[in-house]
């Protein structure tokens, strides 16, 4: 057992980039030496390569072939529409759940177990956490994909960089009481309206606070156009 607690260079690696990169301790829009990126989380260039792989599939950083990577500035288009696109996925998630609730192609009882250790890490709201909660965060959403039956909506949602979404909404300060285990109840149980509404405002919440966030980095940052 406690073998299987022991993180390997490369899972250690991968968390000090990807909460360096989140925090945002790097520079964005500017091409990234890979020596620099292995000294900064002490580990060498062939473990940081493979790290930065799963940082693109993630979509916490990009590759440009024959320049490298970088950190991409994100705008409040890009946010609103990935959220938009978010929302649509999701609440088609919500009604083919709802047409076969009552068949055994739902597991609402592993639904219900993961809004409930969502919920309970949030309610910790300590920063050790952060990491704990974003990970079970994605993993109940992608779950709820899963239960509408349908590949091609799971698959969707990763293309519209869902998984770099919730780690940034985690780490960014995401982590406040939440009401997962309710819209789970709703939508095995409530009628279809409620269940709707609720995971619309749910979506909303985020793409809200993140709207919020990104306003403030650009702000820092002299990026944000006034209106006209």
């Amino acid at each position: 057992m406690a073998k299987q607690l022991i993180k390997t260079k490369e899972q250690i690696a991968y968390e000090l980039l990807k909460n360096l990169i989140i925090q945002g301790e790097l520079p964005k829009n500017q091409f990234l030496s890979q020596r620099m990126l292995a000294e900064r989380v002490n580990t060498n260039l062939s473990t940081i390569r493979t790290v930065l792989r799963h940082l693109e599939s993630d979509h916490l950083i990009e590759n440009i072939p024959r320049w490298g990577v970088r950190i991409p500035i994100e705008t409040e288009d890009v946010v609103r529409d990935r959220y938009y696109v978010r929302e649509l996925l999701e609440v088609g998630a919500v009604r083919l759940i709802i047409e076969k609730r009552n068949t055994k192609d739902v597991d609402g009882q592993l639904l219900s177990d993961k809004a409930k250790i969502c919920d309970a890490i949030a309610e910790e709201s300590t920063k050790k956490n952060i990491d704990k909660y974003a990970e079970a965060h994605l993993d109940f959403h992608l779950e709820l994909a899963k239960q509408s039956g349908s590949p091609l909506l799971l698959e969707s949602l990763s293309r519209v960089h869902f998984q770099g979404l919730i780690l940034k909404n985690a780490i960014r300060g995401w982590v406040v009481p939440t009401n997962h285990f309710s819209l789970v109840d709703a939508i095995l149980h409530g009628d279809e309206a409620t269940a709707l509404d609720l995971m619309i405002k749910h979506v909303r919440y985020g793409f809200s606070n993140e709207l919020h966030r990104l306003h403030l980095e650009l702000d820092r940052n002299g990026l944000r156009n006034e209106p006209g």
